[in-house]
């Protein structure tokens, strides 16, 4: 497992792109079976607590093979803002780039949300119950997933230039 945390998605993903061309971790893309780019997750989703959605949901099987082994009743639901192109948009796309599975998860509403990528964007907007529940439930769903029993693809709807 590898953790990644980047910064600069506002001015044209500068940390996950600088993070993707790093030369020695070239090697290690071929090896990783999803990435999981969180974005937004500190409300409530419109579909209720401990869910989410995953932008490009219409590009690979991984919410599905995901939610066959979710704990606690954590869902992956579909990107219900298709129209934004979120999946294209967001800083999992400089790894789909390297044909990596690699999606992003939100709990924003993109219809309500003052706060999004604003300079308002501070603790008062944080369910904290929310977030906890969602980060132990993914959790102990990682702890299940191996390569035997998650090996999300990518359809041929998806662009990988």
């Amino acid at each position: 497992m590898m953790y990644i945390a980047f910064n600069g998605e506002e001015k044209g993903m500068k940390g996950s792109k600088a993070i993707a061309e790093i030369q020695d971790l070239q090697p290690m893309y071929k090896n990783i079976n999803a990435l999981f780019n969180f974005e937004m997750v500190a409300t409530v989703s419109q579909f209720g607590k401990n869910a989410l959605y995953m932008t490009g949901d219409e590009f690979s099987d991984l919410d599905e093979l995901f939610n066959a082994k979710a704990e606690n009743q954590l869902k992956i639901y579909p990107d219900p803002y298709i129209g934004q192109q979120l999946f294209y948009r967001s800083d999992n796309v400089s790894f789909v780039k390297k044909k990596v599975i690699a999606h992003s998860f939100s709990t924003v509403d993109m219809n309500t949300a003052k706060h999004y990528h604003q300079l308002n964007d501070d603790l008062s907007v944080v369910n904290f119950d929310n977030l906890t529940q969602i980060i132990n439930s993914f959790g102990k769903t990682i702890q299940k997933l191996t390569p035997a029993n998650f090996s999300p693809k990518y359809n041929d709807k998806v662009n990988l230039n």
